[in-house]
C-alpha cells in the first residue's frame, strides 16, 4: 500500500494581517451577503464571491474585515489533525503508513520546504491541504520566481533639485508600466500566465520593485525571466547610467 503524505503551511500572509485578530461565526449561514463590519461597511457580497451559497445551512468563520483571518493555512492544520485523530479512534479503517508535514514554506517563498528532511517524510505520494473550496482538487501547478528590482536615484533638497535629482519612485513607476497590463493576475486565468508587481517601497535615493513571475509554460516562464532583464537593460541604456539591478 502506498505511503501517503499530508502538507500545511503554518505561516501566515502578513498582507492585511492586523496583530488583533477579532473572528466571529456566522451561524446557520443563508446564502446572502456577509456583514463583516457594519460600522466600517465591510461587507463579502455573493457578487464578488460566488461560491459563497455552497455553504448555505453551515457555520461559517470570519473576520471582521479589518484583518485577514488566518484561516490559510490554519484551517487546514485543523482538518488534518482531525484525519489523524479520527483513525486513531476507529482502527478499523484501513490505510498504510501516514506521515504529516508542518513547515512555514508558501508566504516566504519555499524556504521551509527546501529545508525538509525527506528522510524523516518517506512517501510515494504526498498532498498539500491548502485551497479555494471544499471538493477542489489541483493536480498540477506553474513555474515560479521572483524578481527583485532595486533602482537608485540621486537625492537633492528639493530647493536645488533641478538637474541633480533622480526620483528613484517615478522610475519605478515607469519601470512597471513596461510590463503588458493584460499579462497579470487580475487579467489571465486557467493556465494563462503572469508577471505581477507585488509590491514597491521607495525613498528618497532607492526604490525596490518586487515581481512574481508565473507560468506553467516553462518556455513562457524563461521568456517573462528574459524580459524583466531586457526592460532592464533598456533602462540603463536610455538613461545612460547603470541605476536598474535586477536580483
Amino acid at each position: 500500500m502506498p505511503v501517503i503524505g499530508f502538507c500545511a503551511h503554518v505561516d501566515t500572509v502578513d498582507v492585511s494581517l492586523s496583530p488583533e485578530v477579532h473572528p466571529q461565526i456566522i451561524r446557520n449561514y443563508d446564502g446572502g451577503d456577509i456583514i463583516l463590519n457594519e460600522a466600517l461597511g465591510i461587507i463579502m457580497k455573493r457578487t464578488e464571491h460566488p461560491e459563497l451559497p455552497r455553504y448555505e445551512g453551515q457555520d461559517i468563520i470570519v473576520s471582521d474585515g479589518t484583518s485577514v483571518l488566518g484561516a490559510d493555512n490554519k484551517s487546514a492544520i485543523a482538518n488534518i489533525m482531525t484525519a489523524l485523530n479520527t483513525l486513531i479512534k476507529e482502527p478499523s479503517r484501513y490505510h498504510g503508513d501516514i506521515y504529516v508535514a508542518f513547515v512555514p514554506d508558501e508566504e516566504v517563498g519555499l524556504i521551509g520546504a527546501k529545508n525538509i528532511d525527506y528522510k524523516k517524510f518517506p512517501v510515494d505520494f504526498a498532498y498539500t491541504i491548502d485551497s479555494c473550496e471544499l471538493g477542489e482538487i489541483v493536480y498540477e501547478t506553474f513555474n515560479a520566481g521572483t524578481a527583485t528590482v532595486t533602482i537608485h536615484g540621486v537625492s537633492a533638497h528639493p530647493m536645488s533639485a533641478k538637474g541633480v535629482l533622480v526620483n528613484p519612485t517615478l522610475l519605478a513607476v515607469d519601470f512597471i508600466n513596461m510590463f503588458n497590463r493584460e499579462e497579470t493576475p487580475e487579467c489571465t486565468e486557467g493556465k494563462e500566465g503572469y508577471i505581477w508587481c507585488k509590491g514597491v517601497q521607495s525613498n528618497q535615493s532607492t526604490a525596490i520593485v518586487t515581481l512574481n513571475i508565473r507560468d506553467h509554460d516553462k518556455v513562457k516562464y524563461e521568456a517573462k525571466k528574459e524580459l524583466i532583464e531586457k526592460i532592464r537593460q533598456n533602462f540603463n541604456s536610455n538613461i545612460l547610467e547603470q541605476r536598474f539591478l535586477v536580483k
